[in-house]
């Protein structure tokens, strides 16, 4: 059986596809359909109208050129990056990105993302939904005081905070309390109280579920060890499997495992 090479155009058009965020893509699309963008054109006026990174610009005008060169119009480029970006969104529901995440004494930006890193920019990019789940918390970290004042701003506008935690009751309410905004609605809590007759059973869980989207699972607790002083792995998910966490995660709530915090 024979394989024929795939068009450099239609090559072209995957390559911008998988290099642009989706918001970049659309962006692109749009600026095709209403003519302000022209498949002759130049990196300047490609920054001007999308404020692309250098390597994005250059992408985007080597698509540009390939298309003009075999006589296709701007309309079917923008019908064919719009297909690209269809296929790319169907895949990415079927095939789960996993990236790794990490606390560690060293930089490590070509291997891992730091664990704060990844927990800040997960709550500012949120628009319905954050769902936290952690053994304790310690406001003895800076970046643990900076998660809790995100999840503030998230909640300002319009973002449901959902904290779920291990024995709330006994210490950790107050911490939480404590650096949330007056003014502001506390987020809903919930708890696992445990098994009195086996007290080492715990909620020992670590994780944040962000929009039933993104899951971020780790072993470092929101504290200063777990944020900044020790070694700590996970991973950041992206796609089905985190709605799948949320579900479990209120199959708890829903079962009375973890029982809400008045």
């Amino acid at each position: 059986m024979s394989h024929h090479p795939m068009h450099p155009a239609i090559m072209a058009v995957l390559e911008v596809a998988r290099q642009l965020s989706e918001a970049r893509l659309l962006e692109l699309v749009a600026v095709l359909e209403n003519g302000q963008l022209k498949l002759e054109t130049s990196v300047g006026r490609i920054n001007h109208l999308l404020h692309c990174k250098v390597n994005e610009s250059r992408i985007i005008l080597s698509m540009l050129r390939h298309w003009h060169q075999q006589g296709r119009d701007e309309q079917g480029l923008a019908d064919a990056l719009q297909t690209a970006w269809l296929a790319r969104a169907t895949m990415r529901e079927e095939t789960p990105e996993i990236s790794l995440v990490w606390t560690g004494p060293v930089s490590l930006p070509n291997l891992a993302h730091t664990t704060g890193g990844v927990l800040l920019k997960l709550i500012d990019e949120a628009r319905g939904e954050v769902v936290v789940v952690n053994y304790t918390l310690s406001d003895k970290s800076r970046l643990a005081r900076s998660v809790i004042e995100q999840m503030a701003q998230a909640r300002r506008r319009g973002v449901q905070i959902v904290l779920i935690g291990n024995r709330l009751e006994e210490n950790q309410i107050e911490v939480r309390r404590k650096h949330w905004p007056h003014d502001l609605a506390f987020p809903l809590l919930y708890t696992y109280r445990g098994d009195a007759r086996d007290p080492k059973a715990t909620l020992h869980a670590k994780a944040v579920v962000v929009d039933a989207r993104s899951l971020l699972t780790t072993s470092a607790n929101l504290s200063y060890h777990g944020l900044e002083g020790s070694i700590e792995l996970g991973l950041l998910v992206t796609g089905k499997v985190a709605q799948e966490a949320r579900e479990v995660l209120m199959a708890l709530i829903e079962e009375g495992v973890c029982v809400r915090v008045e």
